[in-house]
């Protein structure tokens, strides 16, 4: 078991493996997280987690790998998931805060990772 259940340095890693397509690599961080005692805002984050890395792994993965690495679709879905997340919004409870924070901090992860590229092109 972690000291920390959703370690900074834990997500961050699977968010760059993910978004590099290393899959066999994100898969034990997410393995790790669930050994963890979780809140419900945790359990949100990681049942996201979970669906990022089935989503990205399977079904029409060229399509959905494309898709996630525009910048476009990036930052439409960034705004969607900032206006679900505001602070104001009664219905959420953490479990679905913790569900949408994750996809928002996989779409600003995919955001650095194209701004990183943008730049070793320039």
């Amino acid at each position: 078991m972690i000291a920390l259940p959703l370690d900074d340095e834990l997500v961050r890693r699977f968010f760059d493996h993910v978004v590099r397509g290393e899959y066999s690599k994100a898969e034990p961080i997410i393995k790790e997280l669930s050994q963890s005692k979780l809140s419900e805002w945790e359990l949100g984050y990681l049942s996201a987690m979970n669906g990022v890395l089935l989503s990205m792994k399977g079904g029409d993965k060229p399509y959905a790998y494309r898709s996630l690495l525009e910048e476009r679709f990036v930052k439409k879905y960034e705004v969607r998931f900032k206006e679900v997340l505001k602070l104001d919004q009664p219905f959420l409870d953490d479990y679905e805060k913790g569900y949408f924070r994750c996809w928002l901090d996989l779409l600003n992860t995919v955001l650095e990772h194209l701004n990183a590229d943008r730049e070793k092109l320039s």
